[in-house]
């Protein structure tokens, strides 16, 4: 007696419907297998396992609690690694191109984007002086750094991952005497990037200088607040709502 039941043919793409008393061969079973969402112990047994995944695959790596999916003959991780334990600032960056950061103890240590989190802001309770040597300002109070990506030693942020920071800073100070100019200065990488000066008219004058500047930065750059004046000054009001910076991650550029 022959079998006269309809075989499927199996698609390289696209879906196949099974009609009754139909046989599933094993090329179809493989077709199907190539577009499921197939767990695996780690990328190791996935790799060893799948030798040739067509691209469009998708699957499930436990060991990295990563979903991935086969684009252009690699895979290419579709949701952040595992959330950190020790460790880090470490970056990722998704198929999109969105960079994300985690930092164990942040977040619980779960990556977030870059733009939500990379944000520090600093500021001095502190009157200091302000002389003609370019000098850090001494910010001694970290208001907000989840990352821990300011150091107040050596009055650096150092930027996690390639891109453009907004950078701001504020600071008021008291002239002591006529034509007294008092610059404010970012620094990339122990270098004048931008400024800006201010000449108040007479001794009797708070003079304030706001600076802001979107600087392109690579991984590890690192970015500084100083001052200069033609003569000593002294700083006024030691507060943070009289002299303080931001450093803010605005995207990869």
């Amino acid at each position: 007696m022959t079998d006269t039941r309809d075989t499927v043919t199996p698609l390289a793409t696209g879906r196949v419907t099974v009609s009754p008393y139909q046989d599933i061969l094993s090329s179809w079973g493989n077709t199907v297998f190539d577009q499921t969402v197939n767990q695996f112990a780690s990328v190791t047994d996935r790799d060893s396992q799948w030798t040739s995944p067509p691209n469009g695959a998708v699957c499930y790596t436990a060991g990295e609690a990563q979903l991935w999916v086969r684009k252009a003959g690699a895979w290419a991780a579709l949701s952040p690694p595992a959330p950190l334990t020790t460790g880090g600032p470490t970056v990722w960056t998704d198929p999109n191109g969105v960079v994300w950061i985690a930092k164990a103890g942040v977040n619980g240590g779960a990556y977030r984007q870059c733009r939500d989190v990379v944000h520090a802001r600093v500021s001095t309770n502190a009157i200091y002086s302000i002389t003609p040597t370019p000098t850090a300002i001494p910010f001694n109070t970290i208001e907000r750094d989840p990352l821990g990506l300011y150091t107040t030693g050596s009055q650096r942020f150092t930027c996690p991952v390639a891109g453009l920071y907004s950078v701001t800073a504020r600071n008021l100070f008291q002239i002591t005497a006529a034509g007294q100019q008092v610059s404010c200065h970012f620094y990339k990488n122990g270098t004048v990037h931008s400024q800006s000066s201010i000449l108040p008219g007479s001794t009797s004058t708070v003079g304030m200088n706001v600076n802001a500047s979107v600087i392109l930065c690579a991984a590890n750059d690192y970015l500084q607040v100083f001052q200069i004046a033609t003569a000593t000054v002294s700083s006024v009001f030691g507060d943070a709502t009289a002299t303080n910076a931001t450093f803010d991650y605005i995207g990869t550029g």
